[in-house]
């Protein structure tokens, strides 16, 4: 969201953002993209149930949000289903909604669900999913839908006709892949997240067991039941919570990016980073399905195959032919220009 932002300013287009805070503080790079940024405070505990609406939604309901909307004509973008409280209020009838849509989240939680073992966190998870799919009868109210990921595209597409697939902004303005060779495999993710902790354990289990080659496992708040499994393995290092710059050169220095999930939904803006900025991806079919981003990576269907592709790629120098490659079908991705395509979509 940060980079749509900075790309709309780019274009001259002024925008108000409208977030809620739980935890974080205010970020001063907001008002460097942004001509007015409001904040507000998210409803936490039982303050924020409803009877109907899913938790993530009737935990961001505000009367100061809903007047500020009302202090102009502007179009009003909501980022995710989650932000949708107030897409069906009255007083928003004649003004024009778009919803960014970053997965099909029903789906989403009902995985998420399938993965849980605590009982009452399953529980929640499963309620959840099955109220966010009846509430998805609320995009009836937007003008415009704008799914991240082909996949989603062709799923709202079957119930709503005002779809138009916008892809993923990022961080990255060209292909940086260093063609040649490096030493290590990367794992790499925000390790304090459930579901990259799980692909994290599968890999150390499964796919860095038994072999020699060198293996960094980078990311956020390692959990110490990885950190265990990982000093079992002499091959394998953990990089916990390295600095912007550190990661940025594990990505670009490594020779192979594994980066399994288990779960199928939207785009995962890693695998995005990665293309832009590593060498050869392996991984597999849940990560990259309905993304368009199939060609650019190994798809192996088990953790066997998985080995045999890293290995492979370990021997192989990146070619400045790959780098071509990326650059050709990446350019789907250009920030600047969707942007641009996103303001031809919205009223003048």
């Amino acid at each position: 969201m940060y980079y749509r932002l900075k790309a709309l300013k780019e274009a001259g287009v002024s925008t108000t953002l409208h977030c809620f805070q739980y935890g974080r503080k205010e970020a001063t790079e907001l008002s460097q993209v942004c001509d007015h940024v409001h904040y507000y405070q998210r409803i936490t505990g039982w303050r924020g149930l409803s009877i109907t609406k899913p938790y993530i939604v009737s935990s961001r309901r505000s009367r100061p949000l809903l007047r500020n909307l009302l202090s102009d004509d502007a179009p009003i973008l909501f980022e995710g289903v989650h932000c949708c409280h107030y897409l069906d209020h009255p007083s928003l009838r004649d003004r024009f909604k778009a919803v960014r849509l970053h997965n099909v989240e029903w789906e989403y939680y009902a995985q998420l669900a399938s993965a849980e073992k605590r009982f009452l966190k399953r529980l929640y998870l499963q309620t959840a999913s099955r109220r966010l799919k009846r509430f998805e009868r609320i995009l009836t109210n937007a003008e415009l839908l704008l799914p991240i990921s082909p996949g989603d595209t062709t799923y709202y597409s079957q119930t709503h006709n005002n779809v138009h697939y916008l892809p993923a902004f990022h961080s990255n303005s060209e292909v940086t892949s260093k063609p040649g060779k490096g030493d290590f495999v990367l794992y790499h993710g925000n390790l304090s997240v459930n579901e990259n902790h799980e692909a994290a354990m599968f890999v150390l289990k499964h796919v860095f067991t038994g072999e020699r080659f060198r293996a960094v496992i980078a990311g956020k708040e390692p959990h110490p039941s990885l950190l265990r499994e990982a000093q079992q393995r002499p091959n394998v290092i953990v990089a916990a919570n390295p600095s912007t710059s550190q990661m940025r050169e594990l990505i670009c220095d490594a020779q192979v990016h594994i980066l399994p999930t288990f779960q199928s939904t939207g785009m995962k803006l890693k695998l995005l980073n990665t293309l832009f900025a590593g060498r050869w991806v392996v991984t597999n079919s849940a990560m990259v399905e309905g993304t368009g981003l199939e060609s650019l990576c190994l798809v192996a269907k088990d953790a066997t195959a998985m080995k045999s592709d890293i290995i492979r790629c370990l021997g192989s120098d990146f070619s400045m032919d790959e780098v071509n490659q990326r650059i050709k079908l990446l350019g789907l991705f250009d920030s600047s220009y969707n942007a641009a395509q996103l303001v031809k979509l919205l009223p003048a």
